[in-house]
């Protein structure tokens, strides 16, 4: 793990580091813990779907998993029309506020 840190541009760094020195709310830290299994399951799920059943060409399952994530975050609006609040509230970092859990 230590060696893919080590890889992140220091930009990034400098954008993440506050967030080790403070209590994170535990939603969100689960959702960092579940990440990979959650990856798995999700790449699977559509390898299987869309190679297997569809036998479309790789590498289209991950390209409709992209496509329907981007839907999801934007409440199934095509991004063509632009993008709505909900999408910037899932890409838009959050900000540290002191008293929340």
């Amino acid at each position: 793990m230590n060696e893919l840190i080590d890889k992140l541009p220091m930009d990034i760094v400098l954008h993440i580091i506050h967030y080790t020195y403070n209590f994170q709310n535990k939603h969100l830290l689960d959702d960092i813990k579940n990440y990979s299994e959650s990856k798995t399951i999700l790449s699977n799920y559509y390898y299987n779907y869309w190679i297997i059943f569809i036998q479309s060409q790789e590498p289209q399952d991950k390209y409709w998993l992209i496509n329907d994530l981007f839907a999801y975050a934007n409440n199934y609006n095509a991004t063509m029309y632009g993008y709505g609040e909900e999408f910037y509230n899932i890409f838009t970092p959050l900000k540290f506020h002191p008293h929340s859990g």
